[in-house]
């Protein structure tokens, strides 16, 4: 029975081996993506790489939030969006009771 324990054991230390292998490379797997996925959303790194992009990234938003900001911006503030909705009802059915 002490032979079979042995091996056992051993089994047992060679799977944990093998777990802790697998677990470091995950690891630095999850580590490298992290890095990877940092380097790509740094906008100061964007910016100094690519500046006439990004100057052309910045019109074209403020353009964009120039244009339909104050429109889609009263669509998300309730009570403004509420005026307009029963301002709309009221001039297109008149005012309840009526």
């Amino acid at each position: 029975m002490d032979s079979e324990t042995r091996a056992i054991r051993q089994e047992i230390d060679a799977t944990r081996a093998a777990m802790t292998d697998k677990v470091e490379e995950l690891e630095s797997r999850v580590q490298q993506r992290t890095d990877e996925v940092k380097q790509a959303l740094d906008i100061r790194q964007m910016t100094s790489e690519r500046p006439w992009t990004m100057v052309g990234i910045a019109t074209g938003a403020g353009f964009m939030i120039g244009t339909f900001g104050a429109e889609l911006l009263s669509l998300f503030r309730p009570m403004t969006g509420m005026a307009f909705l029963v301002g709309y009802a009221w001039g297109r059915f008149g005012r309840p009771g009526q």
